[in-house]
């Protein structure tokens, strides 16, 4: 489960499955609120936060894909009514590249 600010932490620990994993990826929320652990130790529930960079960052890289002609591998599109397809195909482990679910063919 993404997590995306301390505001609903709270409410991603409850949501969260017995042994589930939530990762923290930015504080859209705010820094503020208060965190019970109890469903943390009720769940057995591991919290980890991930940085992903800078906006500034995030651009740099993509001026640099651009300026490299670098463009990801894809292994294969589906349309958006085989979406059930696309992640049998995934969790198959057959792919190698990205596997595309493409929203403009339905």
């Amino acid at each position: 489960m993404l997590e995306l600010g301390g505001g609903t932490l709270g409410k991603s620990m409850e949501a969260a499955r017995i042994n589930g994993r939530i990762s923290l990826v930015g504080v859209l929320t705010g820094f503020e609120g208060q965190i019970n652990p109890l469903a943390i130790l009720r769940k057995s529930l591991a919290v980890n936060g991930i940085y992903v960079g800078s906006r500034d960052m995030q651009e740099q890289f993509h001026r640099a894909l651009d300026a490299n002609n670098i463009h990801p591998v894809i292994d294969r599109v589906f349309s958006f009514d085989q979406v059930k397809e696309a992640y049998a195909f995934m969790q198959s482990a057959r792919h190698f590249g990205k596997i595309v679910i493409d929203l403009k063919s339905t």
